[in-house]
């Protein structure tokens, strides 16, 4: 078996379907919203580890903090051989707890993205030969199937991401994350506590920009995903009259622009791409290497 092997559990054109999807409920709806789980390709996960490194930003200094204290302990307490880590994006904090696990043989990491699970997948098994990893693209909010690997199995949702689910979903999530796990299997789960209102907004409003950085390579990518296919201009027929053949008049433009078959009407594309002329403004050098990425 190759150390790395990428499996993926959606339709090869799920995630930009999902993503349409997610888009068009979110930003139909009043207050608008959109799963954070989008802003995590891999040129995403690269600015989301700028952010981690950010003094705002306390939220991975924490868990990295609590990982590097606590992983011997979790080792010794699991036994782990394989760990799912769902929502995994950069490995970075999950590095302590790879290393703490001495049996482990499987790395599991699970994401929606393809790109930011082969670029850590690749990274991993370059410091760690001795390391399988079997990636998943997936989402983990969705039926979730695990692949075999060797028990017990440790399952990792770090970063507070739980906190990105309204308490209905939470339950669901939990739920089907139970049934996940067999008789030694593990979770393990990484969680925020109330803070003040101060520190939350410093911390997802940085002064230095990158998180708005961050919601502009986000909205990038959701404008070329989500943008209209044109709609190819009607042949031209021809009028018989009187044994004379005679172009049909040309046709009208519309004043209205084609809607692509995913979206529909998707009002709020104006005010995203609004929202993207300021973010590119503010931090061009940023916005404009994700522009070429995507290119």
């Amino acid at each position: 078996m190759s150390p790395f092997l990428l499996t993926r559990t959606l339709p090869e054109d799920a995630t930009d379907a999902a993503l349409r999807a997610d888009v068009l409920q979110g930003l139909t709806h009043t207050p608008k919203t959109l799963p954070p789980k989008w802003f995590y390709d891999a040129h995403g996960s690269e600015l989301f580890e700028q952010i981690t490194e950010l003094s705002e930003y306390y939220p991975t200094r924490a868990e990295r903090e609590s990982l590097v204290a606590r992983s011997g302990e979790i080792a010794a307490a699991t036994r782990a051989r394989t760990l799912v880590e769902l929502g995994s994006g950069s490995p970075e904090k999950t590095r302590h707890l790879i290393d703490a696990l001495t049996a482990l043989h499987t790395y599991v990491p699970v994401d929606v993205s393809e790109s930011a699970l082969t670029q850590a997948g690749h990274a991993l098994i370059a410091e760690r030969p001795g390391l399988e990893v079997h990636a998943l693209i997936a989402d983990f909010t969705a039926r979730l199937a695990l692949p075999d690997t060797p028990g017990p199995r440790l399952v990792a949702f770090l970063g507070g991401t739980i906190g990105n689910l309204l308490p209905a979903e939470r339950a669901a999530f939990l739920a089907a994350v139970r049934a996940l796990l067999s008789p030694g299997d593990a979770l393990l789960l990484g969680t925020d506590l109330v803070k003040d209102e101060e520190v939350l907004v410093r911390a997802y409003d940085d002064a230095s920009g990158v998180t708005a950085a961050l919601c502009g390579s986000f909205i990038l990518s959701v404008v070329r995903t989500a943008r209209p296919t044109r709609v190819p201009k009607p042949r031209q027929r021809s009028r018989i009259s009187k044994g004379r053949t005679r172009p049909a008049s040309r046709p009208r433009r519309s004043s209205r622009a084609p809607s692509g078959p995913a979206m529909g009407r998707v009002p709020a594309a104006a005010g995203v791409a609004r929202s993207t002329r300021k973010l590119r403004s503010r931090h061009s050098a940023d916005v404009a290497s994700t522009e070429e990425r995507h290119a």
